[in-house]
């Protein structure tokens, strides 16, 4: 009985991790649409980034606390995918409606839905997981449920742009918003109450939680994934105008594809570097892959044709590692289980680097995306020095095992 309560959670956690991951990074598309369409100039897609990351940076803690004390895990991932199908619905509505303060407030609006459905899986997913399963099965699970995730990311540009060329945009938002809906629907029903609240449990304090999480080594790790995802983040964001517009290829299938063909490569690179983060000292492992991400960019901006290609697939390699090394090096700097500890460097650090990037490079380009290569090279190189600073970190006085996947 234990066993089919655990393949069940792991079955309809990782649709869930699917579903969350793929709107997530269809973002930059939806934003990229409105750019094409509704004429929006750049400093204001910076603040929409800003917007969508900022909410859902800082409604992850509050979701995580809230969820903790009532244990209605499946409960709120059901209603975060909700909050993520409304959003939709919501920019759906926008795409309707012609230049105008009203569609000013309803992409807004949609906005902000988005990034709160989004602040809602994460923290949520790994600890229904971490609840149900049994020690000896955890990583697994958790490979499972993230690789999910990778693979909703890396298919939903090229749902999204393929459906939109059989039919329209609007059709292509509503199918994805449908599939939200429905899959949000089977995780009420079936992960309802599946961890019980114990009464006996005792209520922990957020603030000695929060002071015994904060090791130096948390401290400057957090700060190194602060500035890490401001770079990294100024340049995924931006992704889909770089291709568009420097690169030419517009609203196509075209664009769909090399955005699937990135993502894709995340698959790969997220198990290889969790493995490698088993066997070598993960300081080393996080410097290779951030001078990695640095060096491969420049690379991107400087070819053309199959060995860009190449490059921005290596970009993605090593770029998406975050998850399996920044996590482990946490759980190295906090030896107890602490989801306080995730959420610094996870949720504030690196979802809060997540809100600037995008809006520093937005004020860059002002009202004109010509400027996208030379801030592409800039936060390349800021990278790069990101990755010297690694070197910063102390050494973790003990090695724990980590999820390959996120």
């Amino acid at each position: 009985m234990t066993e089919n309560i655990e393949n069940k959670v792991v079955i309809f956690t990782s649709l869930g991790h699917f579903i969350n991951d793929g709107i997530f990074f269809l973002f930059p598309v939806l934003t990229t649409l409105l750019s094409e369409d509704k004429s929006f100039s750049p400093w204001i897609i910076g603040v929409l980034f800003a917007i969508y990351y900022g909410f859902s940076s800082l409604f992850t803690m509050f979701v995580s606390a809230r969820a903790d004390k009532t244990k209605k895990y499946g409960e709120n991932i059901a209603i975060g995918l909700a909050l993520l199908s409304i959003g939709l619905i919501l920019f759906l509505l926008a795409l309707l409606i012609p230049p105008s303060t009203i569609l000013m407030m309803i992409v807004l609006l949609s906005t902000i839905v988005l990034g709160i459905g989004t602040g809602y899986y994460h923290p949520l997913g790994a600890a229904i997981l971490q609840n149900v399963v049994s020690k000896n099965k955890i990583g697994r699970a958790l490979g499972i449920n993230g690789g999910m995730g990778s693979v909703g990311r890396a298919i939903y540009p090229s749902v999204f742009f393929g459906i939109a060329i059989l039919f329209t945009y609007s059709a292509s938002i509503g199918f994805l918003a449908g599939l939200g809906f429905l899959v949000a629907i089977l995780i009420y029903f079936q992960l309802k109450n599946v961890v019980k609240l114990d009464p006996n449990q005792k209520k922990e304090n957020i603030g000695k939680s929060i002071k015994s999480a904060l090791t130096k080594g948390i401290l400057i790790l957090s700060v190194l994934t602060f500035a890490r995802a401001i770079a990294t983040q100024g340049i995924v964001s931006w992704i889909p105008f770089y291709l568009s517009y420097t690169r030419g290829m517009g609203l196509s299938l075209s664009l769909g594809t090399t955005l699937t063909i990135m993502y894709t490569i995340a698959i790969i690179g997220q198990p290889f570097f969790g493995i490698l983060a088993d066997k070598f000292d993960r300081r080393y492992l996080l410097i290779i892959s951030t001078i990695g991400t640095g060096l491969s960019i420049i690379g991107y901006v400087f070819t053309e044709g199959y060995l860009s290609l190449m490059f921005l697939i290596v970009f993605a390699f090593f770029n998406f590692t975050g998850f399996p090394l920044l996590m482990a090096l946490t759980k190295d700097y906090v030896q107890s289980t602490s989801s306080v500890s995730n959420s610094l460097v996870w949720g504030l650090a690196n979802t809060g680097g997540m809100i600037i990037g995008p809006v520093i490079v937005g004020a860059f380009l002002l009202n004109s995306y010509s400027g996208l290569v030379l801030i592409y090279e800039i936060l390349a190189v800021i990278i790069i020095i990101i990755g010297l600073f690694t070197f910063l970190l102390p050494k973790p006085t003990e090695k724990s095992k980590m999820p390959l996947f996120g």
